[in-house]
C-alpha cells in the first residue's frame, strides 16, 4: 500500500511562477522543496536577478523567461518552452498583479483598465 504522503512530495515537480521576481520568498520555499522553477515576468533584468539569487541559495534547475501575461501568444510560447525543456508543468503560481498608488480621483479610466486586465484576465 502506498503511503498517502508520497502524493504530496514536491521533489522533481515543475512550477511556473508568474510575477516571480517580487516576493522571492515563495520561490525560495519551492526551491527548498526541490521544485524546478520557471520564473516568468515581463521585466527581464529583475527576472535574471531573482534567478541568480535562487541559484546561489539552492541547488535546483531554474529558468527565467520574459513573458507578457497580457499577451496570449507570449503565454503560449512560455508554456511550449517549459514543456519542451522539462516535459511537464505540475504547478502554476500566479502572482502577477499591479495597482496604482493614487486616490480614486487621480486614477484614470485607462489605468483602471490596465489594472483589471492584468489582475483579472492575466491569471486566465
Amino acid at each position: 500500500m502506498t503511503n498517502i504522503l508520497e502524493h504530496f512530495k514536491l521533489q522533481g515537480k515543475v512550477a511556473i511562477i508568474s510575477g516571480g521576481t517580487i516576493g522571492i520568498g515563495q520561490s525560495m520555499a519551492l526551491a527548498q522543496a526541490a521544485v524546478q522553477i520557471i520564473i516568468a515576468d515581463q521585466n527581464a533584468s529583475s527576472t535574471k536577478e531573482s534567478l541568480v539569487e535562487l541559484k546561489q541559495n539552492e541547488d535546483i534547475e531554474t529558468v527565467a523567461l520574459k513573458v507578457d501575461i497580457n499577451d496570449p501568444t507570449s503565454v503560449n510560447q512560455m508554456i511550449n518552452n517549459v514543456i519542451e525543456q522539462f516535459g511537464k508543468i505540475d504547478m502554476l503560481v500566479n502572482k502577477v498583479g499591479m495597482t496604482y498608488n493614487v486616490t480614486e480621483e487621480e486614477l484614470t479610466f485607462e489605468d483602471w483598465n490596465k489594472v483589471m486586465n492584468l489582475n483579472l484576465n492575466g491569471i486566465f
